[in-house]
């Protein structure tokens, strides 16, 4: 297969959507995050009938997941 030139050609393969796309990861990342944590202390929480203590706990671990994704990304080089 012939590589057209004059499309993108010069990034490199296997980069992923490249560095305009990195923004977009991270707050995909901290929305992950704060959902995950909030989904699985709601469902510990229904399961051991704690009320919405571990929910609180989650979103709290889910915060701190996302922010330090958020840092790793914004401080990725490339």
């Amino acid at each position: 297969m012939v590589e057209d030139a004059g499309r993108g050609s010069d990034r490199k393969k296997g980069q992923g959507a490249g560095p305009d796309f990195r923004y977009l990861d991270a707050g995909w990342a901290m929305l992950g995050s704060v959902g995950g944590g909030l989904l699985g202390g709601w469902l510990l929480d229904r399961w051991l009938h704690t009320g919405p203590w571990l929910m609180v706990v989650g979103a709290m671990a889910g915060i701190a997941t996302g922010m330090f994704q958020l840092i790793r990304l914004a401080t990725k080089k490339g």
